[in-house]
């Protein structure tokens, strides 16, 4: 019998030489692109023809002398079939934003000596960001405090004379007044000359610059504006066609891919406009700062669980096969006999995300999925069951 197997074989190898002969004379670097498309196509259905018919022969040897063919078990990993909860999610691009724009503004007027603060720099609250000069003032002060000197002189002498009983109360009151009022204006200016120091007035990100080294500065006058980051919120826009599968409060999942990093956040608004060119509406996310990674206009992905279908069979997506023909299928284990084997099992597929697909009939609770390696199997296959653990080391050792 094993003799027979090798001629067959050998026929089977013959009878596709001629074949392979034939290719050989085709140059590929002669075809166009819809060509090779259909030539390629032509040539993996032969090789699917052939494994079928290796695997039949095969099967009936092994029926007629089970000693005869001893397959080689093949590794693959296996999940066992359970119904759970499906989630599908839909994803929009979209920016991170800061929710406040604050600016730096001066309380007093002056040229600006220094700008402790680039575009793009983090500040906290209280820190020192430009100076100014208050050269002025300190000429003011001079000047208010030669006048006090010589109020205060009148106010003495009058004083004197009038605890004698002379000269006019008015004059003595008057130079009284004239002391309190240059000791209130030198407090004043005092105060105001330490305006000549600007400080942030919150924690952010200095998003522009308005006033550089040199230039005069008015009172009131926005030297730069600050970005919020402690209150950041993501902004998309939605096809309109999820309106009525998005609200108020959802959980949504943020992606921003450029740092590799993900946090969750809630819907905390739906905008009441769609926009008449692209048909879409906008949300917005609250999102906290739990990276000093997160700027603003930095490049989001926002997941949004748009349906929930309970008490359903959900497998990995890349788990279902297709057949020449288009029939969809899976490989699950078959433990009926002392080993266990493949078992093909045609399936009907429903609503589907990135990772998982939903199947609505053809499997049932209970029953162990192929999962890693059913790529490589067709019906009857000998398996041999590994953990994903196993693999990797396998690959590792594999790689060294």
């Amino acid at each position: 019998m094993k003799y027979a197997y090798l001629i067959l074989i050998l026929s089977l190898l013959y009878s596709c030489g001629s074949t392979t002969s034939e290719v050989s004379e085709i140059n590929v670097n002669d075809m166009a692109l819809s060509e090779l498309k259909s030539y390629l196509k032509t040539k993996k259905d032969e090789v699917k023809n052939l494994q079928s018919t290796i695997a039949n022969i095969e099967d009936r040897m092994a029926e007629l002398d089970p000693t005869s063919v001893q397959k080689v078990a093949k590794r693959v990993t296996t999940l066992p079939i359970v119904k759970s909860e499906f989630k599908h999610f839909i994803s929009v691009q979209g920016l991170l934003e800061a929710n406040d724009v604050i600016a730096i503004n001066a309380e007093t007027g002056g040229r600006m000596l220094q700008l402790k603060i680039d575009e793009g720099d983090y500040v906290k609250k209280g820190d020192l960001v430009a100076v100014l000069d208050t050269e002025n003032f300190d000429k003011q002060r001079d000047e208010i405090l030669k006048a006090l000197e010589l109020a205060k002189e009148v106010y003495e002498r009058r004083k004197r004379l009038w605890d004698q009983k002379i000269g006019s109360e008015i004059e003595y009151l008057q130079s009284k007044n004239d002391v309190e009022r240059m000791e209130k204006s030198l407090e004043t200016l005092d105060f105001q000359q330490t305006k000549g120091q600007v400080y942030a007035p919150v924690s952010g990100v200095v998003d522009v610059i308005n006033i550089h080294p040199g230039e005069m500065v008015s009172p009131g006058m926005p030297i730069a504006n600050i970005l919020d980051v402690s209150r950041l919120i993501a902004t998309a826009d939605v096809p309109e066609n999820y309106l009525g599968s998005v609200k108020v409060g959802d959980r949504v999942l943020l992606n921003f891919p450029s740092i590799d990093y993900s946090v969750e956040g809630r819907i905390n608004l739906i905008g009441n406009t769609i926009d008449a060119a692209n048909r879409t509406f906008k949300i917005e996310v609250r999102v906290a700062r739990t990276t000093k990674n997160l700027k603003p206009n930095l490049l989001t992905e926002i997941k949004i669980n748009d349906k929930t279908i309970a008490d359903v069979i959900s497998i990995p997506v890349n788990s279902v096969l297709q057949e020449v023909s288009g029939k969809e299928y899976v490989m699950v284990v078959n433990q009926s006999g002392s080993t266990a084997v493949a078992e093909k099992k045609y399936v009907t597929r429903g609503p589907f995300n990135n990772e998982e697909v939903v199947i609505t009939s053809g499997l049932e609770e209970g029953q162990v999925l192929v999962n890693i390696g059913a790529q490589n199997l067709v019906d009857k296959d000998a398996l041999e069951v590994i953990s994903t653990k196993e693999l990797d080391e396998a690959k590792k050792i594999i790689n060294e």
